[in-house]
């Protein structure tokens, strides 16, 4: 079976909540290819993949579910192959766009995972989830440093407002893969943990989980 390495950790009931659920992972990057796999590992049973970039040489050393054959490749197609290949039976829904003022999905979602790596993107992606009342998972990386923190469904604090003195553009920062994989398994497994126990799971929502490898720190950051 499948899950019985875990069935005992996340209960019976947990495993089916999972299994019918939807989350969408926008960016299939550095964040975004570790929390894909792992959800697809837990049992999630349908994914959305959104990306608008392609597999470069230079994506190798964090980006974890792509190899030199998918260089060239649309990020949400190559993901999509190899996630099918660690687990056949789960959806995957892909959206080759970029998330902007017109971004839309007609899909029920049940979370959705910022894997994003520019603010203007993510804001945009944030008034998605407040006007479809979903949760929002954000994440972001640079160096050895990351942080999450969750916007869950209805909240009046929104991500626009916790970074509103952010600059928005899109810069090309440095990363380990290490940090990648720390940063995006905590994000997924907020994910997972509202998905099986509801806004009660949620440990990122009330403050940021600021996470630094470079001393192996990890601090919650509380928002007023």
């Amino acid at each position: 079976m499948t899950f019985s390495r875990q069935i005992d950790i996340l209960g019976l009931d947990g495993q089916k909540r999972l299994a019918h659920s939807t989350v969408a992972v926008a960016g299939v990057g550095g964040l975004g290819t570790v929390v894909s796999q792992v959800l697809v590992r837990a049992g999630v049973g349908r994914l959305i993949l959104i990306d608008h970039d392609k597999v470069e040489l230079s994506d190798l050393n964090r980006q974890i579910l792509y190899d030199q054959g998918d260089i060239g490749k649309r990020k949400v197609e190559a993901s999509s192959r190899h996630l099918l290949e660690i687990r056949q039976d789960i959806k995957i829904d892909i959206f080759h766009k970029r998330v902007d003022s017109t971004f839309f999905i007609d899909t029920e979602v049940d979370a959705v995972a910022d894997c994003l790596d520019n603010y203007d993107s993510r804001f945009f992606l944030d008034r998605f989830c407040e006007e479809r009342d979903i949760l929002l998972v954000h994440a972001g990386i640079s160096r050895l440093f990351g942080q999450v923190l969750s916007i869950a469904p209805g909240s009046k604090m929104r991500l626009r407002d916790v970074f509103k003195a952010v600059d928005g553009k899109h810069y090309k920062t440095q990363a380990l893969c290490a940090a990648c994989m720390t940063v995006g398994a905590i994000q997924a497994m907020e994910i997972i943990n509202y998905l099986v126990y509801g806004a009660k799971g949620l440990s990122c929502a009330k403050s940021i989980m600021s996470v630094d490898l470079s001393s192996f720190c990890l601090e919650r950051i509380p928002l007023a």
